[in-house]
């Protein structure tokens, strides 16, 4: 017997029909369904809504997808108990956001900062950082495309010019903006490389030459 039995004889096909579907065992039971790494795979863009998912890429591994769906429900085995969306605002949420798109922090100055010799400071705050306000160097790999530029090879076409894809650079922001409280403002700074200057080189011998450049490790003043 189905629920459509139960209901009166005036009852509608709206509501018969309703009732029948409702009254249905799913294919696959309900615990099985809501769990990260059980469910079906078809299912998990609507886990992600469910649970409130911030940041998703359709091209992520189902593992990654499946990670991420389980860090926001608290049953991610490698942060147990931690909710990624309740971690939204702050520099470990972050953190963990730029983990999913493969980015990480390099250094991070946040208002009020402590005054730094070299820096322009005015007691414990930089002159000019907003207030509430945090900045990061975030670190992303960027992949040279097939058959760019290089001095000293040759190249034909288009594709010899071809830039690095600025896609990790677009997800890393992505991640900052799931991150980020509405009332959060946040600087992503992503140019790890600053040109070298004369004060850098080890010995006058070993001058560096015009146009080289340094890994950058954090923010200037």
């Amino acid at each position: 017997m189905s629920a459509a039995d139960l209901l009166p004889r005036n009852a509608t096909d709206l509501e018969r029909g309703l009732a029948d579907v409702l009254s249905r065992q799913p294919a696959v039971p309900l615990g099985i369904q809501r769990d990260p790494y059980q469910a079906p795979a078809e299912m998990l863009p609507w886990l992600a809504a469910h649970h409130g998912v911030r940041l998703w890429f359709d091209d992520w591994t189902e593992a990654r997808k499946r990670d991420i769906i389980a860090h926001h429900a608290g049953v991610h085995p490698g942060y147990p108990g931690e909710r990624l969306g309740e971690m939204v605002g702050t520099r470990l949420g972050l953190e963990r956001y730029l983990d999913y798109v493969d980015a990480s922090i390099l250094h991070a100055l946040a208002y009020p900062a402590p005054f730094v010799i070299g820096d322009h400071s005015v007691g414990s705050r930089r002159v000019n950082q907003g207030a509430f306000t945090a900045d990061y160097l975030v670190s992303v790999t960027l992949t040279e495309p097939a058959q760019s530029f290089a001095v000293g090879a040759s190249a034909v076409g288009d594709a010899a010019l071809a830039p690095p894809s600025s896609e990790p650079v677009n997800r890393a922001l992505a991640a900052a903006r799931a991150a980020k409280s509405a009332a959060t403002v946040v600087g992503c700074y992503f140019d790890k490389r600053i040109a070298l200057t004369s004060g850098d080189a080890p010995s006058t011998a070993d001058a560096p030459l015009t146009g080289q450049f340094k890994d950058r490790l954090e923010l200037s003043a």
